[in-house]
């Protein structure tokens, strides 16, 4: 057992969402599992260990005792596909990473956004019908009917993260809820990739990508811009959460989450604008930022490199 008080390596516990229960894609916690690993045991290019989000979203609390550098690749989420080309699709950002300085890190790792034509992901607003965005900041879309006969709409796609702190607590903190939404952690965030956004099958109009350093536009003819480095995209977006559509004129794609989320376009049938990724590069280095975007939930792979 070395100075931290965690065996030697790295102690993963990983928790799974469980559930959306509201219109922001909050769940309940339900614990999977513990894996450990030794990085001293590994070659250079093998992958440690790697999660894949469910529906709704997951949370890697890593307890760390090692003195080394490993590479962490982490990949936003899809947006919703309610037609047209599709949700845009997620961010995908690595860089490797020196964990001498880190005794606790936590990874939020953001799920797809929602469709419309599944009737356990809606609700009514406003006299219209939205879907649930992507847990970890998907923001979400609307239609005005209470039926897909005129197209069906998605939500924005959850971000994935790197945080320092989980539940606006110091380091250290055990996870006990799948809360993703503190100003703190938001703030404590070193590493984050995008969601993609929302798309509409009402007027065909496409998600933007989540990426770096902005997010794209959603298609359509609407403004709902992609998230930046300073700031959400116009319509909706800020800091860690996609633009939601509140308009019952809707058929209108959720904002993807991200560093800063996209936006929601309030007029109709316009896709929703993709997260922002970002990297602090005084904490990472070799960043990679020009993978190929994620059609899928959201991921987060440990590498040595």
């Amino acid at each position: 057992v070395g100075p931290s008080g965690y065996p030697a390596g790295l102690t993963l516990e990983y928790y799974y969402a469980k559930g959306p229960n509201n219109s922001s894609g909050f769940a309940s916690l339900s614990h999977g599992g513990t894996d450990t690993r030794n990085p001293a045991s590994y070659s250079s290019g093998q992958e440690l260990r790697s999660w894949t989000a469910p529906q709704v979203g997951m949370i890697v609390h890593m307890k760390i005792n090692y003195a080394g550098t490993l590479q962490f690749k982490i990949a936003g989420a899809q947006g919703g596909n309610g037609g047209g080309g599709g949700g845009g699709d997620g961010g995908v950002i690595s860089g490797d990473i020196d964990l001498s300085n880190y005794t606790d890190l936590y990874a939020y790792i953001g799920s797809k956004g929602m469709t419309i034509n599944h009737p356990t992901q809606t609700g009514v607003v406003n006299n219209g019908w939205f879907t649930i965005g992507g847990w970890n900041g998907g923001g979400r879309g609307v239609s005005n009917s209470s039926n897909t006969s005129g197209g069906n709409t998605g939500g924005g796609g959850g971000a994935t993260d790197i945080r320092t702190t989980t539940m606006g607590q110091g380091s250290g903190a055990e996870v006990t809820s799948a809360e993703w939404e503190n100003a703190t952690d938001f703030n404590n965030r070193i590493l984050v990739a995008g969601g993609g956004g929302g798309s509409t099958g009402n007027g065909g109009s496409d998600g933007g990508d989540g990426g770096y350093p902005n997010g794209g536009q959603g298609s359509g003819g609407g403004q709902a811009g992609g998230g930046t480095q300073s700031g959400g995209g116009n319509l909706g977006g800020t800091f860690g959460k996609g633009g939601t559509n509140n308009n019952n004129n809707g058929w209108n794609g959720g904002g993807g989450g991200g560093y800063y989320g996209g936006g929601s376009d309030p007029a109709q049938h316009y896709g929703g604008g993709g997260g922002s990724s970002y990297i602090n590069t005084s904490i990472f280095s070799n960043a990679v930022t020009s993978w190929s975007p994620n059609a899928g939930h959201g991921y987060f792979k440990i590498i040595k490199p």
